[in-house]
């Protein structure tokens, strides 16, 4: 049984940090940092800046209301902009959507790992993603 978490910072659950609580759902907010990363091509430091605060309210303060039936300008200012704007509108919204789900302050708010699995293995197996950018290859 670990006793002392240890974690690089801005990946570890404000839960932790504040009362020193361990679930389950300190991974699922570590998985929401690093989708951030992934999507804004930035990592945790440059996302959090100078801020002391939780990339949770850094990440949902650009978030826009309209982002849920679409996508607002404060969030396309969230993706990394070596895309080229070369993914599909809805896969960046589900994407941002997972992402604020995962960095909720509440660990009750956050999904639990199946549901972020079953999440991204619908987004991957929209054969739209493959079809928008001829720049995917394995």
């Amino acid at each position: 049984m670990t006793l002392h978490i240890m974690g690089t910072q801005g990946y570890l659950a404000p839960e932790y940090l504040e009362n020193g609580l361990v679930s389950t759902k300190l991974d699922v907010y570590a998985f929401g940092v690093l989708l951030a990363e992934m999507i804004t091509g930035k990592d945790v430091k440059e996302l959090l800046g100078d801020c002391k605060t939780y990339l949770s309210d850094v990440v949902s303060d650009k978030i826009e209301p309209d982002d849920e039936e679409g996508m607002g300008n404060k969030s396309r200012d969230l993706i990394d902009p070596s895309l080229g704007g070369n993914y599909p509108d809805h896969h960046i919204i589900v994407m941002i959507k997972l992402i604020r789900q995962c960095l909720r302050r509440d660990p009750g708010g956050r999904p639990a790992m199946d549901e972020v699995v079953q999440i991204l293995s619908k987004v991957s197996s929209c054969p739209s993603i493959w079809q928008s950018s001829s720049s995917f290859s394995f």
